[in-house]
């Protein structure tokens, strides 16, 4: 076995089990398991880690969730002063995989429950859901209402609830290194009865002198290990931001060199004058390359698709890309605030408002269908541009706030102004997948009722301009979520509005009509649109293949093309596709999203498909 790769998997491990580690922790636990063996983390492979969604910053291995939030010195303050679990090291790797292969006997019998009352796919996705949740802090409350999303019955809700809580109290935590919180308590009982020859309270079955007398907390003697302003930035780390940050800009001085108004430098010292500390995580490189979006837009200049490939290739963020818009919002916000309004003062405007409009806001928002006011409400009401404005800044005030019920704040404003794009897609954020299809369908009406002059004259950077971005995604994300309903006419309907407005197609939707092409019948123009794909896309020589079968011509030569490029896919197809396979790539199961249900609902197509790729795997 590659040592690295043993190491990097045994981190990733320990990640996924306590959420944050320091690696003097890793240390002393790899050598619990591994006494004889010597460690050493220079030739970690970084980029393995951020594949498996570990970040490495300051001698600390940090899970996404808690990185991407720069929830690190929070992280801290919760678990300073608790022990650590420590597993077997059988256990321990058992967490490389986030979800386990086996189930508790209560998640079990939660599982056999849901699968009656519901189906298999809702049992597994719910415990999915409860472990995940739990494991990163959440709430029973939350737990709970993101299982409502799954249109449980109240009556099998009180009889879930229970088992519900039982599972919680048994999942082990990151909050609490690791322990399950019936773990802490009885630990905190029975702290004074534990005598060196008892049995050890982790559960291990050796005896507390042989197991972990000296193990609860690891690494307690190093302060540095839990001091929760490690994160904070000193004015040393804003002088080492800046540098970097000047450093990325005389890579691409040659895109950049005629914008002066302003010039990057005084961009970048407005930035930095700035409470940068929420947003000092991300890599100077992904920063610079916003830096660039808002430069060319405060110079009033247009940033072609090309020039912004070069930049974004220069700087090393081409396959980043998707981390810039929401990293941009977050830029943007932080050079129009001078200093964030005080709970006091938003909960003042909130009411001042209800108050002008003689509304009665609600205290929560309701389980059964929260959004179903949305569409009617809309219709009637008349875009206005000022009311517009001021529910945006309103919006992400409250969404940036520390204010206690932050999606129900969003929700009130609904029936103010249910044309607010900002407040819908910030509510987007904190509610379950169940009401993504009504705020997706939302978002979409409000923008083309207030953006309609953008719309009829789309220029060729649309979706660089403003928040237009936010409409294609918009689009996007609806037209996936009618795909996978079977509501291909819908889907087919807003995927043409992109290629309308995205001219780059930044999100495949010239490949993903097609799919919708063929379940509508529309085979003449699949066939005239497959000719101006790529011929190294998929779609092309698949979807070729699926018409030849379907339409009886002769098939063979596709399929030999498509087999010599994409076996693995028509393996899938042909043998079974199981979305968790390690076997298969996540661009193979990208696209066995739209090939697998296509080819295996049309009986003919997949009986001669699968003839043929046998007989060829058999020669």
């Amino acid at each position: 076995m590659n040592p690295n790769k043993y190491l990097e998997d045994y981190i990733i491990s320990c990640s996924h089990l306590y959420g944050m580690i320091h690696k003097q922790r890793v240390e002393t636990l790899f050598h619990l398991h591994h006494p004889n063996q010597k460690l050493t983390f220079e030739k970690i492979d970084q980029d393995y880690l951020l594949n498996n969604f570990v970040f490495f910053k300051k001698d600390f291995f940090i899970m996404e969730a808690i990185y991407i939030n720069n929830e690190m010195s929070k992280h801290l303050a919760e678990t300073n002063g608790k022990p650590y679990y420590v597993p077997t090291l059988e256990e321990l790797l058992s967490y490389k995989n986030e979800f386990r292969d086996e189930y508790t006997d209560e998640e079990n019998r939660l599982y056999i429950y849901l699968s009656k009352v519901k189906n298999e796919v809702v049992a597994s996705n719910v415990i999915d859901d409860i472990i995940g949740l739990i494991q990163v802090g959440s709430t029973i409350e939350s737990v709970i209402s993101r299982i409502s999303d799954y249109n449980i019955e109240p009556s099998d809700f009180e009889h879930i609830i229970p088992v519900i809580i039982n599972i919680a109290n048994n999942t082990r935590t990151w909050v609490n290194n690791g322990y399950t919180a019936n773990e802490l308590v009885l630990m905190h009982t029975n702290k004074n009865k534990i005598g060196r020859n008892s049995l050890c309270p982790c559960g291990s079955g050796k005896k507390y002198k042989y197991c972990c007398i000296n193990k609860l907390f690891i690494g307690e003697d190093n302060q540095d290990l839990h001091n929760i302003d490690v994160f904070k930035l000193s004015d040393q780390d804003k002088s080492k931001i800046k540098k970097n940050l000047i450093r990325e800009m005389d890579r691409i001085q040659f895109y950049i060199v005629l914008l002066k108004q302003p010039s990057m430098r005084e961009l970048i010292d407005d930035f930095m004058s700035k409470d940068i500390e929420q947003i000092s995580q991300y890599d100077p490189n992904l920063l610079m390359g916003v830096l660039v979006e808002i430069l060319f837009k405060k110079n009033k200049k247009k940033l072609t698709s090309s020039i912004q490939e070069k930049v974004y290739r220069t700087l090393r963020i081409w396959t980043k890309k998707s981390w810039i818009p929401e990293i941009y919002d977050e830029i943007i916000y932080l050079l129009n605030q001078s200093t964030a309004p005080s709970n006091e003062l938003i909960i003042n405007n909130l009411l001042s408002l209800y108050s002008t409009q003689d509304y009665t806001p609600k205290d929560q928002i309701p389980m059964n269908k929260p959004f179903d006011f949305l569409k009617k409400r809309q219709e009637n009401t008349i875009y206005d541009e000022y009311m517009d404005e001021q529910f945006e800044n309103l919006s992400v005030d409250i969404y940036r706030s520390t204010l206690k019920n932050i999606p129900v704040h969003l929700y009130n404003l609904l029936f103010l102004y249910p044309l607010s794009v900002a407040v819908l897609r910030l509510l987007l954020d904190f509610t379950g997948i169940k009401n993504d299809e009504k705020l997706l369908e939302a978002i979409i009406y409000a923008f083309e009722k207030s953006r309609d002059e953008a719309l009829n004259n789309p220029s060729e950077d649309f979706y660089s301009i403003g928040d237009n971005r936010i409409y294609i995604l918009s689009l996007d994300s609806l037209a996936y979520i009618y795909k996978q309903n079977g509501q291909y006419k819908d889907a087919y309907l807003l995927y043409e509005k992109i290629l309308k407005y995205d001219l780059s197609d930044r999100f495949m939707a010239k490949e993903s009509v097609l799919i919708c092409y063929v379940y509508l019948g529309m085979m003449d123009k699949l066939m005239s649109s497959i000719v101006n794909l790529d011929d190294e896309s998929p779609y092309k020589k698949l979807l070729m293949l699926y018409a030849q079968i379907d339409n009886d011509q002769p098939y063979a030569q596709t399929y030999l093309l498509a087999n010599d490029k994409h076996e693995s896919i028509l393996n899938a197809i042909c043998y079974g596709y199981d979305p968790l396979s390690d076997d298969l790539s996540e661009n193979d199961k990208f696209f066995l999203d739209d090939f697998y249900p296509l080819f295996t609902y049309n009986k003919k197509v997949m009986e001669k498909l699968k003839l043929l790729h046998v007989e060829n795997i058999l020669m």
